[in-house]
């Protein structure tokens, strides 16, 4: 590029500008031959100034269109205007170059796409270009544009050529793991090397609750936990209920968006919390099948980040933590099932090996402690209208011994309901319930009546535990 800067303006042009531009024609690279005045009316002319200024342009220049070179009449005034930030120039005898006349030339590709911009100004004889000059410079705008097509098209295949290398690398490293938080630790580390962002986070939204989880958020390489928030009608959101991705470029996007008639502007809290501000967020679903699991979701605060390239990098890789989630799932509930056979074959073993009440209780509670990682457990039998409480582990051991109302209780309303109950909110709601959580405080629970061919004797029960209780859990039980 500076070799056809010189070239031109050897040709006789005091200043001559290439600025190669992206697909939103903002500068990549910036090339100058001569001394452009920045005071100058020229040298305004030629400042490479931003695509959204050159994409507004570009539906104008097509009138001042001679070849392969648009040859702006100084003594127009919209050119005097919008380049020069003047007024007309009085027109002149049409050879003599006006100092509001300035050469555009428009580098594009095979496919027609526009790769770079060419702008000459202040040719040194005075004069506008002859027909032959004209001539000499489309052909070096024409072998300048090939060239430039050409390295794109290398530097495309190159970057594609890595790309997979990297999807393979993240499709091989999501699979060294059955721990589904470590392959959303591994997703995240994976996706900050493939793709540029300030952070990265793996939400899951619940449509039905209007709910959004944070299973795991990234903000400049640290991790940063944060608890249940309202889904909302924000960037998740609209991936979770469409199915497809989504991709922001800067605020001015969103107000694009309503003006199409699409939604209202798209909220940015769901994928960043507290941790600052974004102009550009990328956001994918992760489908088992067609069963949203999460969202993956990445921001930058820099704008025009993110590329439909950087969209089907980030869904393949998606793709393949999700695929790697599901399968440690399915080993963790084949896992799960293999110790509740054994514990229940342990239990079997024990009942029938001893006749000491005492005894298999104990056996049972340690099994029931382990396969459900709690704190403590118990188990109640029915005495009349209370329930004794004959075995106990854990920190549930102070209540060894207790005797508790039927009516009152929350044991006794799953004796008395036949119905597993599931508590995860430290329920302190009668007097009786406050009396037991003075001895052993009590933030969640899952009591399982002890249903037999003559009726309900009593209930088993396990209390606390780190995560919340679910079904499975009952079922265990």
């Amino acid at each position: 590029m500076q070799v056809a800067a010189e070239r031109l303006h050897g040709m006789g042009f005091d200043r001559v500008v290439i600025s190669l531009r992206d697909a939103s024609l903002n500068p990549l690279l910036v090339v100058r031959a001569g001394l452009p005045e920045t005071t100058s009316q020229s040298g305004l002319a030629l400042k490479p100034l931003p695509g959204a200024v050159w994409r507004r342009r570009l539906s104008h220049l097509e009138r001042f269109r001679v070849g392969d070179l648009h040859l702006l009449d100084g003594s127009d005034p919209w050119v005097s205007r919008e380049f020069f930030g003047a007024v007309a120039h009085p027109a002149g005898d049409g050879d003599t170059w006006l100092p509001t006349d300035l050469i555009v030339a428009l580098l594009r590709g095979a496919d027609g796409n526009l790769l770079g911009i060419v702008t000459l100004a202040g040719p040194r004889d005075g004069r506008r270009p002859s027909e032959v000059c004209r001539c000499d410079l489309s052909a070096i705008v024409r072998h300048l544009a090939a060239r430039v097509a050409y390295d794109a098209l290398r530097e495309l295949a190159e970057r594609r050529h890595q790309r997979l290398l990297r999807l393979q690398e993240a499709g091989a490293s999501l699979t060294r793991s059955l721990d589904e938080h470590e392959i959303m630790r591994e997703l995240t580390r994976q996706v900050q090397l493939a793709v540029r962002a300030d952070g990265v986070a793996v939400l899951i939204p619940d449509l039905d609750g209007d709910m959004l989880t944070t299973a795991l958020r990234m903000v400049r390489g640290v991790e940063r936990a944060r608890g249940p928030v309202r889904l909302g009608d924000g960037i998740v959101a609209e991936v979770a209920r469409t199915g497809r991705p989504v991709r922001v470029g800067d605020r001015d996007a969103d107000r694009a968006r309503k003006r199409a008639g699409l939604i209202p502007p798209l909220s940015m809290y769901d994928v960043l919390g507290e941790s600052g501000v974004a102009t550009s967020v990328l956001a994918v679903p992760m489908r088992v099948g067609i069963r949203l699991l999460a969202v993956l979701a990445v921001h930058s605060t820099n704008a025009d980040v993110y590329t439909a390239e950087d969209e089907e990098v980030l869904a393949t890789m998606a793709s393949q933590a999700v695929t790697a989630m599901a399968n440690a799932r399915r080993y963790a509930e084949s896992e799960r099932e293999r110790r509740t056979t054994e514990a229940l074959a342990d239990v079997a073993r024990a009942v029938g090996e001893s006749l000491r009440l005492g005894e298999v209780l104990r056996r049972i509670l340690r099994h029931t402690v382990s396969l459900l990682g709690v704190e403590g457990a118990c188990v109640a039998l029915r005495n009349g209208e209370y329930l004794h409480i004959m075995a106990s582990i854990g920190s549930a051991d102070v209540l060894s011994g207790v005797h508790l109302p039927v009516i009152g209780s929350v044991i006794g309303r799953s004796v008395v309901s036949n119905e597993l109950i599931v508590l995860n909110d430290g329920n302190t709601e009668t007097a009786i319930q406050r009396m037991v959580q003075s001895h052993a405080p009590i933030q969640r629970m899952v009591i399982a009546p002890l249903i037999t061919g003559r009726g309900t004797i009593g209930a088993i029960a396990v209390i606390n535990r780190d995560r919340p209780f679910d079904q499975d859990d009952g079922k265990v039980l």
